[in-house]
Order: C-alpha cells, then sequence, then structure tokens
C-alpha cells in the first residue's frame, strides 16, 4: 500500500504569515473604517484640524480713542521695542516687583515643573517608536542533580552536577503599522505645548496682579494721605469753635459738629491701615516670600501714571496672544490624537520577538560559535471578538474631542467678553476720574472760601462742616477713580494675553538678568534654556 505524504511543500507560507496577509486585505476594505490610511500618513483615525470660534470684527465698546493697529508694541518680541506692558507706567518699583516675582513665584514654579513633566513624558514617547523591549541577560547555574529522585543511580555518563553559563539578548517590537505610537508622539507633543500655555497663562496672571495689587496699595497711601491732611484741617477747625464757644460766639451744637466730622474722618485712618497691611501680605506671597512689611522695599509714591496711547489690536489678536486659549487649542489637538490611538485596537497589532544569546557548560566554551542560540519569532495579536467595546470607545473618544472643541471655542467667548469689560472698565473710569478731578478742584475751593467767610463771621459753621464733609467725600471717590482708572488698563493688557513675554529672553536685558545674550526662553526655567546657556540657573549657581 502507497504511503501518503502529508509533507508541507517547501514553498508554501506558513498559515500564521497567509493568516496576517488575509487579515490586513480584509482591514483595507473601505467599509472597516480604514480607507484614508494612506492619506493620514500610514495613520488610523482622523488628523487634526484645528477648531473654528466666533471672533468679532471688531470691538462693541467704543475704542476711539485706543490704536487698533496689528503691529502693537506691547506685545512686540523685538528686544529693540518696548514689549512688557508695565513699563508704560514708568514705575521702577513696580518693575522691580515684577521682577522679583518672576523669579520667586511660587505658582510660577509649580508651573515650570509640569513644562519639564510633559517635555520628559514626550521624551520617554518617542521612545517607544523603537523596539520596546530590549533586555540584555547573562547568568550562571550550578545545580546538583538527586540520585534517588531522577534515578540517574548507576547510569555512565550522567554527571550529578551540571554548570551552565548562559548570556542573551531579548528583543520586542511593536510595529506601528497603524500609526497608533506616531499620535501618541503627536499627542504628547501637543500636552508638552498646553503645558507651555499654562505657564504663560500663570505668568499673564502674575504680573496682572502684582501691578493691580501694587496699585491699591499706592491708593491706599493717598487716601491715607488725605485722611490725615483733613484731620489736621478739622483740628484746627474745632480748636476755632472751642475758642469760640467760649467767647459764646458759637453754640456747643458746632462745637460737637466739628468733632464729629473730625472723629469720622479719623475711623477712616485704622480701616485703610488694616487694608494696606493685608495688600502687603497678599503682595508678599506673589513674591514667593512671607508676608513682611514692605515699606521700606515700596518706599514712597504715587499711582502710576497711565500712559496716554494704549495699544489694543483686533479680536482676532486674541487667538495668538492669550495663553489660555492657544492652550485650550492643543487640548483640542491632544484629543484629536486619542481617536486614532485608540481605533488602532480595532486593527491587528503586529510584533517581532527575537532573541540572540550564548549557552555553555563551560566558561571557557560560552564564545565559541557552536554555543549560539536564538530565534525570530513575527507575530500578530487581534481582538475581533470583542469590535463593539472597541467601536464605543472610539465613540467616546469623538465625544471628549466634541467637549475639547466647545470648551475651546467657550474660551474664546469669555476672553471677548473680558476684553470688553476690561475695556468698559477702563474707559468709563477714565471719564469718571476726569470729571472727579474738577469737582474736587471744585470743592477744594469751596472749603477754602467758606472757611474765610467762616472766619469772619459771614457764614455759619453748618455750611462749612457740609463743604469739609463733601470734600473728604470727594476726594475719596477721585483716588479710588483713578485706581479703577489704572487697574482698568491692567485689565484690558490681562485680557488681552500681556505678560507672558518675561520669559523671553530676547525681551531680558542680559546684563540685568545674567543670561546669554543669543539665548532664548532662558531664564529661571530650564526647559526654556538654549544649548550652552551661561545663565545663573544653567550654571548651576
Amino acid at each position: 500500500m502507497a504511503r501518503q505524504n502529508n509533507s508541507q511543500p517547501k514553498d508554501s507560507l506558513p498559515l500564521g504569515f497567509r493568516a496576517a496577509v488575509l487579515g490586513l486585505a480584509l482591514c483595507l476594505l473601505p467599509g472597516c473604517g480604514v480607507h484614508n490610511w494612506c492619506r493620514n500618513g500610514f495613520k488610523v483615525g482622523p488628523n487634526y484640524v484645528r477648531p473654528t470660534s466666533l471672533v468679532s470684527n471688531d470691538w462693541a465698546t467704543d475704542t476711539a480713542d485706543l490704536d487698533k493697529s496689528a503691529d502693537d508694541v506691547a506685545f512686540s518680541r523685538d528686544r529693540n521695542r518696548q514689549c512688557w506692558w508695565w513699563k508704560q507706567f514708568n514705575d521702577p518699583v513696580l518693575d522691580a516687583l515684577v521682577g522679583q516675582a518672576f523669579e520667586t513665584n511660587l505658582d510660577v514654579k509649580l508651573a515650570a515643573y509640569r513644562v519639564m513633566q510633559a517635555r520628559w513624558n514626550r521624551a520617554a514617547t518617542a521612545g517607544t517608536i523603537f523596539p520596546q523591549t530590549q533586555t540584555l541577560s547573562g547568568s550562571y547555574t550550578r545545580s546538583l542533580r538527586s540520585v534517588n529522585a531522577s534515578g540517574i543511580n548507576g547510569i555512565p555518563g550522567i554527571p550529578r552536577y551540571n554548570t551552565s553559563w548562559d548570556t542573551g539578548f531579548d528583543l520586542n517590537w511593536e510595529i506601528d503599522f497603524w500609526g497608533r505610537i506616531r499620535r501618541s508622539i503627536i499627542q504628547a507633543d501637543a500636552d508638552w505645548d498646553a503645558s507651555v500655555e499654562d505657564l504663560d497663562d500663570v505668568l499673564v496672571t502674575l504680573v496682572a496682579d502684582v501691578a493691580s495689587t501694587y496699585m491699591e496699595i499706592r491708593s491706599i497711601d493717598r487716601r491715607l494721605a488725605f485722611a490725615r491732611q483733613n484731620v489736621e484741617i478739622q483740628q484746627g477747625t474745632l480748636e476755632i469753635n472751642e475758642t469760640k464757644l467760649e467767647l459764646q460766639e458759637i453754640s456747643a451744637i458746632d462745637v460737637e459738629q466739628a468733632k464729629t466730622n473730625l472723629y469720622q474722618t479719623e475711623s477712616t485712618i485704622p480701616q485703610l491701615l488694616e487694608s494696606r497691611r493685608q495688600l502687603q501680605n497678599r503682595l508678599s506671597v506673589l513674591l514667593g516670600i512671607p508676608p513682611v512689611d514692605l515699606s521700606e522695599i515700596l518706599g514712597d509714591g504715587d499711582i502710576p501714571v497711565v500712559p496716554e496711547t494704549v495699544v489694543l489690536g483686533i479680536p482676532a489678536d486674541l487667538l495668538r496672544r492669550r495663553p489660555d486659549i492657544r492652550a485650550a487649542e492643543r487640548r483640542v489637538a491632544a484629543q484629536s490624537e486619542q481617536i486614532g490611538i485608540t481605533a488602532a485596537d480595532l486593527y491587528p497589532t503586529f510584533s517581532l520577538t527575537g532573541s540572540l544569546g550564548l549557552s555553555a557548560g563551560a566558561l571557557d566554551d560560552l564564545f565559541d560559535p557552536r554555543s549560539a542560540t536564538g530565534s525570530v519569532v513575527p507575530g500578530f495579536r487581534w481582538n475581533i471578538l470583542n469590535y463593539g467595546q472597541l467601536t464605543n470607545l472610539v465613540r467616546l473618544q469623538e465625544e471628549f474631542l466634541m467637549e475639547e472643541v466647545v470648551n475651546y471655542q467657550s474660551t474664546v467667548l469669555t476672553a471677548q467678553q473680558e476684553v470688553e469689560d476690561a475695556m468698559a472698565q477702563f474707559l468709563y473710569a477714565r471719564r469718571q476720574y476726569e470729571t472727579l478731578r474738577k469737582a474736587v478742584a471744585a470743592a477744594e475751593e469751596a472749603v477754602r472760601l467758606g472757611e474765610v467767610q467762616w472766619r469772619e463771621g459771614e457764614v455759619e459753621y453748618n455750611q462749612i462742616f457740609n463743604l469739609q464733609a463733601t470734600l473728604v467725600s470727594l476726594q475719596d471717590e477721585l483716588v479710588q477713580s483713578e485706581l479703577r482708572f489704572a487697574q482698568g488698563l491692567v485689565e484690558v493688557y490681562r485680557a488681552l494675553g500681556g505678560g507672558w513675554e518675561i520669559r523671553n529672553c530676547k525681551c531680558i536685558p542680559p546684563a540685568v538678568y545674567g543670561c546669554d545674550p543669543t539665548g532664548y526662553r532662558c531664564k529661571a526655567l530650564p526647559v526654556f534654556c538654549p544649548p550652552g546657556c551661561t545663565c545663573p540657573r544653567c550654571r548651576g549657581l
């Protein structure tokens, strides 16, 4: 009887390889959702498209007095031009406070460390494009066989003692056929960008908070000066009234009215001192130091003078200026890549596993060519029975993407509202301040004329009482109006996203901060230091 030959022809392909090719052919059908695979750079899932947002063509607030040129000085990156908006106030104390806050503020350091975390995460993710497992191993084994258990007693040629020397290199490589790893790297890039924008947003808030707090302290100083000046005037008036009472020229009511004015004005001084102490505490925390008395650092000064020219730009500039908008856009990009990362699980994963090693019973024979061992194992893995779950996970990531898109659009709208609100405060506070200046000047003149007539006995003290009370109230309103006017400009630049440029070395005088004149984005944050930077942080000082 003839013997049946079941041996496989030498030229036939392995069954596993044929199954993989068949699976790949089925995956490439248009109905399988990867017909754009080649067009997307051999990656499944959608490529990122920047989301649209509603941006006004012009501001709703009347900005006829403001400069809306796109080439704005306040946000210029040219070292030969003014690029720090707070410099427009021409206040050296404010400049020093902002510089110190950038150096020592803890929120800035936290944000900077998050940038570093994102940076190293990106570097680690980029490494996964190469073989994921690369292991070098070595071992020495000395074993003793049991004679009774193994049954080798009396069998010649089988020693009880065995020695083995082994060394090898193992490798496992998941081939990024569907773009999962490449999209993970792009996602890590976007996360890194978002962390940098978060740092910039912290800087915008920090600079504005320092400037606003400093202006509040200066306004308290002005209000204290007015209060103490009025106390002196009212004290003199009280003394005159007491003298007239002794001469029986006036009644006791006039004396009591003078005391009321005096004590009411004096009562405002402790409240102002309390506010000043609290503001100094807030400023100390912004500077990254425990609450201390900053009087020596602050010295004497007034509310910074608002510049005559204010650069505003157009609403579309917000998309490039505001770090929170840029961060939201980067998070949309990161989530867009997550869809492709999740979609890659719908398709087979191809991998290559290999090992190469040496194994010998004696160390002298370990490096003999005949001691070599090795294997190469190509393979694939395909989750074909849980397609419903995987498809739902892809849809879940798509909904997360829509959430990020709406968040981005909401951020853009909120930014426009904040700019409009800040502009309204700035413009209307300026008008109020100009009107109150005239009112205070008129009230001061009225008090001066009234006191002259009162001393001559032409008017009753009740009229002087009302004039002094009106002057005190108007002076306080004037200072608060001037503060709102100055803070309005601070809020405008905060809403426009100004202030993060402080971390750009091209805007920092090297002689002041010790940065490399050719550096970019150095100063205190190592992630922004270029190779060879000579700033103190890079030199380990």
